[in-house]
């Protein structure tokens, strides 16, 4: 069934128009269409334009981009302990 959401009425609920009804609907309900809604219709430009368009830089040389991936340590350089087990004795009340 072919349908589109018209409004929202709550949080989750829904006026959904079919071909001559209106119908009210909750979330859980509907499912999302992987079809466009509508055609597109555009004038492919090749990507080497643009930049100039929009007088926009151009890409970052490699070693720029590869100073920028370099991130500072996250985590700490402390040594840290190993942990040490349990040793369970029954006989004991309380640890």
């Amino acid at each position: 069934m072919e349908a589109h959401v018209v409004g929202r009425l709550g949080q989750v609920m829904y006026e959904v128009k079919l071909a001559s009804d209106m119908w009210t609907r909750q979330r859980n309900q509907l499912r999302k269409r992987i079809a466009p809604d509508r055609p597109t219709q555009g004038v492919n430009l090749p990507f080497d334009i643009l930049p100039d368009t929009f007088n926009l830089p151009g890409a970052p040389s490699q070693e720029d981009q590869q100073q920028a991936d370099l991130r500072p340590r996250r985590w700490p350089l402390r040594q840290r302990r190993s942990k040490v087990k349990m040793q369970v004795d029954p006989r004991n009340v309380r640890y």
